[in-house]
């Protein structure tokens, strides 16, 4: 018996989007509660970016530096409201809010490979 738990869909932030043969990017916050990885998809080029917001406070990120040749942008969460449900899809934004304790997915990638 499989139970659905919220450490399986947190497991699922990272191994939907994180393909093997992917690399692995730095990665600077300046907030101490939001902690954040970054993967590179050699083959399609796609920017997976898992953010995590430890606090029980909605957290505003803006991403800086990221790949302006990737105008695509799907998000993902999970979080107590959500279990790994798409919550956004289009172009690029300035910032983004996460909910509160929650594990959110940026996928950025090329038109082809929306």
């Amino acid at each position: 018996k499989i139970e659905e738990t919220k450490r399986l869909w947190t497991l699922g932030n990272y191994s939907r989007f994180v393909r093997p043969g992917a690399v692995r990017l730095e990665v600077e916050t300046d907030n101490e509660v939001v902690r954040a990885s970054a993967y590179r998809n050699a083959t399609s080029g796609t920017l997976t970016l898992v953010v995590i917001n430890n606090s029980v406070d909605p957290q505003v990120v803006t991403f800086a530096d990221v790949d302006t040749n990737l105008p695509v942008l799907n998000v993902y969460e999970t979080s107590a409201a959500q279990n790994l449900a798409p919550v956004y899809s289009g172009a690029a934004q300035a910032t983004y809010t996460l909910a509160p304790t929650s594990v959110t997915t940026f996928v950025f990638q090329t038109d082809e490979g929306a």
